[in-house]
């Protein structure tokens, strides 16, 4: 995923990447884009899309599963809306409003196989809940008290692996910048033009080359919001 700040710190776009998008890896051709992390770690993942977007990624964070577990508990859970039923690892997810933390939370992001559009549902799915996450921090009564908006911001981190250049300070800036609340979340998934399979017969998904152009050009020139109004289903 990718997030992205508007300039005057009053939007923010959540961006997934599915991962099977067939893309060009640095000095690998072309792959699936969760190839890079695996050839190369987050380095060759953060040049991969660089690459892909011609834009500049300031910062990197990375959590794992026992991290997103520590996560969803400490925070007493986060409610989302689950378009899609299913039963994953014991648990129920019924459509409709779902509270979700620790290991439930786990398969409820992990879960697929269930969803009629499988790893696109998924993603949807991990950004709903990403997005859950930021709008505690972005409550009225959390916003009011900029300790406690601190804090929760510290007690997030402490669940991350993050850039050197991501200090303590620099996240505390960053935060105390923030004009946002709940409704500036804006979630989206890059551009597909459908799905084929590749010379070496995997399933992937085709990029929109002319979207994720246009898409790019809205990154580096802080248009995102006349490029979702152009392409609301993201």
């Amino acid at each position: 995923m990718v997030l992205h700040l508007s300039g005057d710190r009053r939007e923010a776009y959540l961006i997934s990447f599915p991962r099977d998008m067939y893309v060009p890896i640095p000095e690998h051709g072309r792959d699936k884009i969760n190839a890079a992390y695996a050839l190369g770690g987050p380095q060759l993942t953060v040049r991969t899309l660089e690459s892909l977007l011609a834009t500049r990624m300031d910062h990197v964070a990375l959590i794992d599963f026992t991290g997103f577990i520590g996560l969803t508990e400490d925070l007493g859970g986060v409610t989302v809306y689950n378009r899609y039923p299913s039963v994953s690892d014991g648990w129920t997810f019924p459509k409709g409003y779902v509270t979700i933390h620790g290991p439930q939370a786990l398969a409820y992001v992990r879960e697929r196989h269930q969803l009629p559009h499988g790893d696109l549902d998924r993603a949807a799915r991990q950004r709903a809940v990403v997005l859950a996450i930021l709008t505690k921090g972005l409550s009225p009564d959390v916003l009011r008290n900029p300790r406690r908006f601190l804090n929760f911001a510290a007690g997030v981190a402490s669940h991350l692996t993050v850039d050197r250049q991501l200090t303590s300070e620099e996240l505390r800036k960053t935060a105390l910048s923030l004009r946002l609340t709940s409704s500036d979340l804006r979630p989206l998934q890059a551009p597909i033009s459908g799905f084929g399979t590749s010379s070496t017969k995997q399933s992937i998904d085709l990029v929109d080359a002319e979207q994720l152009r246009e898409l790019s050009l809205a990154l580096r020139n802080d248009t995102m919001s006349d490029y979702l109004a152009r392409y609301p289903g993201g």
